[in-house]
């Protein structure tokens, strides 16, 4: 289930909304002044733990080495 960010178009209001099913886009309204008119953002995706160590096993930090 993905979180959008989207922007109001009248206040410039910008905000976040939990989206369970592609219909429930269609229902979003601006938080501050409850106009429809709102444009969904294109954001990076969130970092997650493990993510920057560059192996793509998820954890974190290096080697300890061979054991023995």
């Amino acid at each position: 289930m993905p979180i959008y960010e989207y922007t109001c178009t009248p206040c410039g209001k910008q905000f976040e909304e939990l989206i369970v099913r592609k219909s429930d886009e269609a229902q979003v309204v601006c938080p501050a002044c409850r106009s429809a008119e709102v444009k969904r953002l294109i954001s990076r995706p969130a970092a997650t733990p493990g993510s920057g160590d560059g192996g793509g096993g998820g954890f974190g930090g290096p080697s300890c080495g061979p054991i023995g």
